[in-house]
């Protein structure tokens, strides 16, 4: 495989670009020290580097992040680990940076049953194996074969499937004190004549409940257990979807009033439904100053 050169680190740059959360305007939105593209060639050294100098963060599509205005004095690491390969006719092995949802079209452009929910999530192949993404009836535990992840001292591992326990919205990786990050992901898949019409008729749901394309989270909670309706439908009885507040707009408060209009969200599901709400994904990770 050729090396292509990675963008050089640069300094002060905004988070914006990096999430998929929509907190226009938010100017003060920097990280003090460096944000870096990392590919597979240089992920284990630059951990290694940062986990001794100074702290540092490693973020994918940003579809779980809502940003501290007060910054990040640390490193940023941008997964750009976006390779395809597939070893096999029915099993893929992804950079962790690859963007889950081209996934799944190609997946099941290809014939192969297993990823047909995918398509609409906005987020990576290691973020959708970190947090088990899933709906429809299908997880990404169901594909998953091996997982690979560099450690904090910058060492490299190859876990199996066989030995992981995966549970709703949960993963091994979670736990994990001395993970770093998830390098690459190996998938099994199915073949299947029907994969393209039911990746098709998830999509069309997806985008009757969600705005796919705009720049959002996707879904926020975790559907309750022992209810018979799920979190979506839940928000929708106590009529808060499409709710918004905050209309005014002031650069250094946004991330602030999501993290208060989240709060309060939580409180009306609480009180009107007796539905104890549970945030989906890691969403809300502060980068805060670290002094």
């Amino acid at each position: 495989m050729e090396r292509k050169p990675s963008p050089s680190p640069s300094a002060g740059k905004l988070f914006l670009p990096f999430a998929t959360l929509d907190n226009s305007g938010s100017v003060h939105q920097r990280t003090d020290v460096v944000i870096a593209h990392c590919d597979i060639f240089n992920l284990i050294a630059s951990l290694y580097c940062c986990e001794r100098c100074i702290p540092f963060i490693i973020v994918g599509n940003g579809s779980n992040c809502l940003f501290d205005d007060s910054g990040f004095e640390g490193c940023v690491i941008l997964n750009r680990i976006g390779f395809p390969e597939r070893i096999e006719p029915d099993i893929y092995r992804v950079g962790s940076g690859y963007q889950f949802n081209r996934l799944g079209v190609q997946c099941t452009n290809e014939g192969f049953s297993g990823l047909e929910f995918a398509s609409g999530i906005p987020g990576t192949v290691g973020g959708a194996a970190y947090m088990n993404a899933g709906t429809n009836g299908q997880e990404t535990v169901d594909a998953i074969d091996t997982v690979e992840i560099v450690t904090v001292d910058g060492g490299h591992k190859i876990l199996y499937r066989s030995d992981l326990a995966f549970g709703y919205h949960m993963s091994p990786s979670q736990a994990m004190q001395d993970l770093a990050a998830i390098v690459a992901v190996t998938l099994r898949l199915l073949p299947s004549a029907s994969a393209k019409e039911r990746q098709q008729a998830y999509l069309i749901k997806r985008r009757l409940s969600q705005p796919v394309g705009e720049r959002t989270a996707g879904s926020v909670f975790r559907n309750p257990p022992n209810m018979r309706f799920s979190a979506g439908e839940l928000i929708e009885k106590a009529g808060l979807k499409g709710f918004r507040a905050f209309s005014s707009k002031p650069a250094a408060q946004i991330p602030e009033r999501s993290l208060i209009l989240l709060a309060w969200s939580r409180q009306k599901l609480k009180r009107n439904l007796e539905y104890d709400s549970k945030e989906k994904y890691n969403m809300l990770v502060h980068f805060v100053n670290m002094h």
